[in-house]
């Protein structure tokens, strides 16, 4: 998978009966998910945080830049929702504490930089 779109797509694909559903079911705006699945537009920063907390084993790195596994192997692949994050701030933290690859810190700073 190439881009976000396609990596997007596979995500709502897993569990999802379209992208209206999985944009329902997120409370993600279904325009800009629309956008991002036709490449153009990236998930902005609120919308990752809000997919980390609905799959909390999902790999960012691997959804912003195609590198590594979709889930984080030491988890379970089961997707459930997690009610557990007190604030976008502490899931910032952790999504950073994640990454050590600078590709996926530059794409997020660029990403950031147009939220």
């Amino acid at each position: 998978m190439k881009t976000m779109g396609d990596r997007l797509m596979y995500l709502v694909g897993l569990q999802f009966d379209s992208l209206t559903d999985f944009a329902s079911k997120t409370e993600i705006n279904y325009s800009n998910l629309n956008q991002v699945k036709n490449n153009k537009r990236d998930l902005s920063m609120g919308q990752l945080t809000k997919l980390i907390e609905i799959f909390p084993n999902l790999n960012v790195a691997w959804l912003i830049s195609g590198e590594g596994d979709s889930f984080h192997p030491s988890q379970s692949n089961v997707c459930e929702p997690r009610e557990d994050y007190e604030s976008e701030l502490l899931v910032e933290k952790l999504f950073l504490k994640m990454l050590d690859n600078s590709k996926v810190m530059r794409k997020i700073a660029e990403i950031k930089a147009n939220s």
